[in-house]
């Protein structure tokens, strides 16, 4: 019964995504992120200091289209006067919103892809992948758990009425934190 509530908030987001050409906006942004980080940082030969100007972009990308949708779930849904109606209906709620957000983060996935391509084609960043496999489950790993955190965050999402800003708030501290910006060694302690 989850997984199918969870397959019909699938379609459903598709169903939105399609109509929703400021749904694309992210695609279009992504390279000029990634070409920010790539400037910022510069090409010094080092995979260690390559590889975070190259997935940073992606992993911001990834977040904010699965948090803003979460966010749009519930705000979109209060604004039509609608949210009543979805959380009571037969379909488990949770489930439905999994299904919206997971839908999205897969699509999400395309900014990995997108940020690579910009790495090689604009900045002759070489792409390596010594091991390909790892490199797709932890991809895999990110999205799934950038989907369950923006799902999980529904339920605050729910609890206050100006979600907007929460989501705004939400995204650098994130980025800091979770070592997207730069590495946690230049965090301080405290932080850690």
């Amino acid at each position: 019964r989850p997984v199918n509530d969870a397959i019909g908030g699938a379609v459903l987001q598709l169903r939105i995504f399609r109509r929703a050409l400021g749904n694309l906006l992210l695609f279009i942004v992504i390279p000029f992120f990634s070409a920010i980080f790539l400037s910022a940082a510069g090409h010094r030969g080092s995979a260690y200091l390559t590889a975070r100007p190259v997935l940073a972009p992606a992993i911001i990308g990834l977040w904010m289209v699965a948090v803003v949708v979460a966010e749009m779930v519930v705000g979109t849904e209060r604004i039509y006067g609608t949210l009543a109606l979805i959380v009571a209906a037969p379909a488990r709620f949770s489930s439905v919103v999994a299904g919206r957000v997971l839908t999205v983060t897969v699509l999400g996935l395309l900014t990995v892809a997108e940020a690579l391509t910009v790495a090689r084609v604009g900045f002759g960043v070489p792409i390596h992948f010594y091991h390909p496999a790892v490199f797709v489950l932890a991809v895999a790993a990110t999205a799934l758990a950038t989907a369950g955190t923006a799902t999980a965050l529904t339920a605050a999402f729910l609890a206050f009425r100006p979600a907007v800003g929460y989501v705004n708030t939400l995204g650098y501290p994130f980025y800091i934190l979770a070592g997207v910006i730069m590495p946690l060694t230049f965090v301080p302690s405290w932080l850690h």
